[in-house]
């Protein structure tokens, strides 16, 4: 604790900025496909979002009759306009939704689901309906993660049907995301307080110092201001799991604005490292509220991404790159590149022009409609790491899947590539 406060002290001295109050109230905060989770508002929990209109029992319904549907050639859905948008009502961050969306093919023919595409990673079509059979209903349940959200939120899911007249359907979500409190990053020992951009991506990622060195302590000053709409609002360091940081809340205004010092305690695993941070509150819908600090220490090589899916219904593009970021200090040359099938085209690069430290290896997938077999094909790099001197990369039709026994008919043979770099 006296390394600690050593610590607090130059910071208070050497640090002197201004609290100021974060004004800026973002609707989908932290929602990027790569930015990983540094606060959970609250442990999550699934729930399903109950619907405003009445009931089939209520006397408003019980003499009305269906409206009829038309029946249409071909494959085809029909849903009322008022059913495409779900409205959640107000809700604590770190809840789950669920909502079931529910369409008719009033068509003649099977109507079949072909995609259904969410606009970013906290939203899921959760097992679907994926052929429907003339006069029967289609279910959609669309799965919403609220951690990561504040305030206002639209979020939808784009369907897409092998309806002729009507092929894209867009079912939406809405509704208010409540979050305890809001955490703006006033500094960090590894960013220039006066790069305003930087500073503010810092703030989207919160508690996450992303990768780190070996040995190297890094700290961070976050202002948390209130935004629960309890006043005074009551913060209290509850409970920690994890010991990579340590942390100390102190309230600058009470009730409404906090600044929590952290700092981090090397020596670090290699991958993910954390700590939760746990707060009490005078909330009853919100007793706990949490901070996550977490931080990367990436193996001595590491290869993105270890595993390519090549499906061309799923990812159009035929263009793919495996780079192998060399974070140690011995360099590393690649001395050939092959695959499996002949006729893939892989070329190595050489070094990325804006990351000196990795090499870019391009696989350019056949063309047409292809996909892989069950088994999948192989990428293989030759280099002259003595740990890594042959990386082998697998192509396969469903990273979830796996690949199956390559049978005995189709023995490995490798063709080789070309070496620009």
């Amino acid at each position: 604790m006296i390394r600690f406060w050593n610590k607090l002290a130059v910071f208070l001295i050497v640090v002197a900025l201004p609290l100021g109050c974060d004004n800026a109230v973002g609707n989908n905060e932290g929602s990027g496909d790569d930015a990983k989770p540094a606060t959970n508002d609250k442990p999550t929990k699934t729930a399903e979002t109950k619907s405003d209109a009445p009931s089939d029992s209520s006397p408003s319904n019980a003499s009305a009759k269906p409206a009829a549907v038309e029946t249409v050639s071909g494959p085809s859905w029909t849903m009322p306009e008022a059913e495409l948008t779900h409205n959640f009502g107000a809700v604590w961050a770190g809840e789950t939704l669920r909502h079931t969306f529910e369409f008719l093919n009033n068509g003649t023919e099977t109507l079949r689901v072909l995609e259904a595409k969410p606009r970013c990673s906290c939203s899921v079509a959760d097992n679907y309906s994926k052929v429907i059979e003339p006069g029967e209903k289609g279910r959609i349940p669309f799965v919403l993660k609220t951690t990561n959200k504040h305030g206002k939120v639209h979020e939808y899911l784009d369907i897409a049907f092998n309806d002729p007249k009507k092929p894209k359907m867009k079912i939406n979500m809405v509704g208010e995301v409540k979050r305890v409190a809001n955490m703006t990053v006033t500094f960090d020992s590894r960013t220039d307080p006066s790069d305003r951009a930087g500073m503010a991506k810092l703030s989207k990622s919160r508690a996450y110092f992303g990768a780190v060195k070996a040995g190297e302590e890094v700290s961070r000053i976050i202002s948390i201001r209130n935004t629960s709409g309890v006043s005074p609002l009551k913060l209290e360091l509850n409970k920690i799991s994890g010991d990579k940081f340590i942390g100390q809340l102190q309230e600058k205004r009470p009730g409404e604005l906090w600044e929590f010092y952290i700092f981090s305690q090397p020596p670090y695993n290699v991958g993910y490292n954390f700590t939760q941070f746990a707060f009490k509150t005078n909330i009853p819908e919100q007793p706990t509220w949490e901070i996550k600090a977490s931080l990367e220490l990436p193996p001595r090589v590491k290869i993105i991404p270890n595993r390519i899916v090549a499906d061309a219904n799923t990812y159009k593009n035929k263009q793919r790159e495996i780079n192998i970021m060399n974070n140690g200090d011995t360099p590393i040359e690649v001395t050939s590149v092959a695959c499996s099938d002949p006729d893939y085209k892989v070329t190595f690069l050489g070094t990325d022009p804006s990351n000196p430290n990795m090499l870019v290896v391009e696989v350019l997938l056949p063309p047409g409609e292809y996909r892989p077999p069950a088994y999948g094909e192989v990428v293989r790099i030759e280099t002259t790491d003595p740990e890594h001197n042959m990386i082998e990369v697998m192509v396969l039709p469903d990273l979830r899947r796996g690949a199956t026994p390559r049978p005995s008919d189709k023995p490995l043979e490798f063709h080789l590539g070309k070496l620009l770099g």
